[in-house]
């Protein structure tokens, strides 16, 4: 039997009386992220209790531009 797979939902029901949540742990100890198993420091590194729940860490992952750079003056204006 397959069960349904729901990315990025917060509770999967496998079976009616078997239900993963995210931030479940399997026996290996990795935490089910609503799509995938990932192992502790993945986890740690993407996710963060919050009230009582996991909740995704926000991370600024914009690369720094080269003008937001401010090392020194720049070379097209000396």
């Amino acid at each position: 039997m397959t069960a349904p797979l729901l990315t990025q939902a917060a509770e999967l029901t496998l079976l009616p009386s078997v239900k993963l949540q995210i931030g479940d742990q399997d026996r290996d100890g990795h935490y089910w992220d609503g799509g995938h198993w990932r192992d502790r420091d993945w986890w740690h590194k993407h996710y963060q209790r919050h009230e009582n729940r996991w909740e995704p860490r926000h991370h600024d992952e914009r690369p720094v531009a080269r003008h937001d750079r401010h090392d020194g003056p720049d070379v097209h204006h000396r």
